[in-house]
């Protein structure tokens, strides 16, 4: 015959008191449910967005009870294996003698007191302020440990988003257009030299004028022949001399010589606009050649803007010189970034032509003036393009769905929350994301005289707030908004798993209860990015620094008109 051991009937004593308090556990809770709700139940307080379970500071079968039955329970299991498993110690002895918890600084109250296992302070104590009540975790009623939330694995998004292709194609210029461009400047610039010369009006002398004046002046016939001559030939210099050689007035020859060098100047102007050989030399000169004439400021400055204009004109001869024209149009990928562009009114607006130098055409539809400035092929083609920092990549997946528990900065406060059972603690600026999770109990406490929470909580978005009744905690709205206002074409998306299309010109807005996940294409394959937004208006460009799609948190962007859809000659 086996010999019982002694500590078998401890245990067995033990697991009967376990028993028998279980019976009188389910009687008081029933008793107890009935004193504390009378048959009427709780409801939320106002402006809450979930539904409140519970709001009671005591429950006899949860914080009396069950501590009682969980250390007869463990002291059975002890006393079955004939010792404690700890030499002796508490089931904190594991920790040196010291509460799990110690290591964080945590007090019951201001004499510092700490809450071990699953008992019950004395005292209410809690820690706040006037003006924000300080959430303690010492109340709750529940062991003090503190783990780190365990990130959950997440699932990857598996929709990918289309294509967004970037539609930098242009037409070439052919070599007709080319001849006929040169031919239309030369005359542009021959049509500027008729109103120069209508600007000058009297000041220029004509030889009739000078054949008067001489004789007036008394000059000898052979004097005058060789006068004439001189100022035939245009030769300033020589006809200043003789004129003061013959006994004409000096005051006079001199005025006479800087008439007839203007004149001179005007005159190898269109001779080299003519055979193409006007340089902006030329036109130097001229404009000192004006400035001793004696004439009227608005004259003078209309001659000066009239020589502006065939400077730019200029400008664009050069560019048709290093054309490179083709036999026929050809459609053709137009460069990145800023370059030179030629500016033509009698373009559609956004029709972009390549000179295949690197220079660019681009049409105005009847706007302006045939001018020579710089640009972008992009904003050319109706494509905005930002220089302003993009949205922030976030390649993290994302499973849905979670729940995310957020406490502000501005609360400059920790907050301490229960979750099944175990502690956290959320500090100041800091979220908890909980993902694949359907629904959640959580505890927490309100501060003050206020007592504990508890919420049943689905997906979303929740914000710790300190209210003029303690703590509580808020479900958060995310709104993002796509602009592509200033887009001429679809920008194709993934937005929390579903391909969305935001039309040309078009603004699409998403709402959800957490952030929202924005997947696209920045132009190539392979060339995903993914963001998360959380709230504000988000603009669609190409992104100055390397020409690709991209999404900026910024207002405004570029628009343009949209892109002609028939050919129309350059010249």
């Amino acid at each position: 015959m086996k010999t019982r051991n002694p500590n078998s009937r401890i245990a067995n004593f033990l697991m009967a008191g376990a028993v028998a308090c279980t019976l009188i556990l389910v009687a008081t809770s029933d008793a107890s449910a009935g004193r504390h709700h009378g048959g009427h139940g709780y409801h939320p307080q106002p402006n809450l967005l979930f539904q409140r379970k519970h709001n009671n500071n005591i429950d006899i079968g949860r914080d009396i009870m069950a501590p009682i039955i969980k250390g007869l329970i463990d002291g059975a299991a002890h006393g079955h294996n004939g010792h404690s498993g700890h030499n002796g110690h508490s089931r904190h002895s594991r920790h040196n003698g010291h509460s799990r918890h110690s290591r964080h600084n945590w007090h019951s109250g201001p004499a510092g007191n700490h809450t071990f296992g699953y008992q019950r302070p004395h005292t209410n104590h809690y820690y706040y302020s006037q003006s924000q009540p300080q959430n303690t975790i010492e109340d709750m009623g529940v062991e003090q440990d503190v783990p780190v939330p365990v990130k959950i694995k997440q699932e990857e998004i598996k929709v990918e988003p289309q294509l967004n292709p970037i539609n930098l194609c242009g037409r070439s210029i052919t070599k007709a257009e080319l001849k006929r461009g040169r031919t239309l400047i030369n005359k542009l610039q021959e049509d500027t030299l008729d109103e120069i010369k209508h600007e000058l009006g009297d000041v220029l002398l004509k030889e009739s004028d000078l054949l008067s004046q001489m004789g007036a002046k008394g000059i000898k016939p052979a004097d005058q022949l060789k006068l004439l001559k001189q100022f035939r030939q245009g030769d300033a210099s020589s006809f200043q001399i003789t004129w003061n050689m013959v006994g004409g007035n000096a005051a006079d020859g001199a005025d006479i010589a800087a008439k007839l060098a203007v004149q001179d100047k005007l005159d190898e102007l269109r001779s080299d606009a003519e055979s193409g050989e006007l340089g902006t030399s030329d036109l130097k000169k001229f404009r000192r050649s004006i400035d001793n004439l004696a004439m009227g400021k608005k004259n003078k400055a209309r001659i000066n803007k009239l020589l502006d204009k065939m400077r730019a004109n200029l400008e664009i001869v050069e560019q048709l010189q290093n054309a490179i024209g083709t036999t026929q149009v050809m459609m053709v990928d137009l460069p990145v970034g800023v370059v030179p562009i030629i500016y033509n009114p009698k373009l559609p607006a956004s029709e972009v032509v390549s000179l295949g130098n690197g220079t660019l055409m681009v049409g105005t539809s009847g706007q302006g003036t045939l001018e020579v400035g710089s640009g972008s092929a992009a904003e050319a083609k109706g494509i905005p393009v930002l220089s302003k920092p993009p949205v922030r990549t976030d390649n993290e997946t994302v499973a849905k769905p979670s729940i995310r528990l957020v406490n502000p900065k501005d609360t400059e406060t920790t907050v301490y929350y229960i979750i099944s059972g175990e502690s956290y603690e959320l500090p100041a600026g800091e979220t908890h994301e909980y993902a694949d999770i359907e629904t959640m109990d959580i505890d927490f406490n309100k501060g003050g005289e206020y007592g504990r929470q508890e919420y049943a909580i689905e997906p979303g978005t929740y914000k710790f707030t300190a209210t003029d009744k303690g703590w509580e905690l808020f479900q958060q709205e995310h709104k993002v908004t796509i602009d592509n206002t200033g887009n001429v074409n679809p920008f194709n998306c993934v937005v929390d798993n579903e391909l969305i299309t935001v039309e040309p010109k078009g603004v699409n807005t998403f709402k959800s209860s957490h952030p929202i996940t924005v997947k696209y294409s920045r132009g190539s394959l392979g060339t995903v990015k993914q963001a998360r937004l959380a709230k504000g208006t988000y603009h669609v460009g190409l992104n100055a620094a390397d020409g690709k799609w991209d999404l900026f948190p910024t207002e405004g962007g570029s628009t343009a008109p949209s892109s002609a859809t028939a050919y129309k000659a350059a010249f």
